[in-house]
């Protein structure tokens, strides 16, 4: 369930007891910000907002063969631009140095065509 509020006042009273239930919460200014500064620092991200052939993927790293890899070292690093990564509750701002490790919740675009095949080859469980 997904909740918006635009009075900040009233969220940050019950944001605690909502995120607890489940319930995802946003308010629409602090969307634009984020949206202004993602545009800023990533201006690819414009590109898939207008483009219908491009789709936006969460995944979980869960491919050993692929933590501790260097993104631009990834065999399908020309196919996606990685956008952002969660790590231990901390957002990562990415680059082609930035080393993946297991469990990442990796944000991705790529073109319609290669996002089941990326996002499947990412999160294949193997030991």
């Amino acid at each position: 369930m997904i909740a918006r509020f635009e009075d900040r006042n009233i969220l940050n009273s019950h944001e605690k007891e909502l995120t607890q239930l489940g319930v995802e919460v946003y308010n629409t200014f602090a969307v634009n910000i984020a949206m202004l500064r993602e545009l800023i620092e990533v201006p690819s991200t414009f590109n898939m907002i207008k483009s219908n052939s491009v789709e936006l993927h969460e995944v979980t790293l869960r491919n050993r063969n692929f933590a501790g890899v260097k993104i631009k070292d990834l065999p399908f690093h020309s196919e996606i631009t990685i956008n952002r990564i969660f790590r231990n509750k901390r957002m990562i701002h990415p680059t082609g140095d930035t080393i993946l490790q297991l469990n990442d919740k990796i944000i991705f675009s790529t073109n319609s065509d290669d996002s089941n095949k990326i996002r499947e080859a990412l999160a294949k469980l193997n030991y």
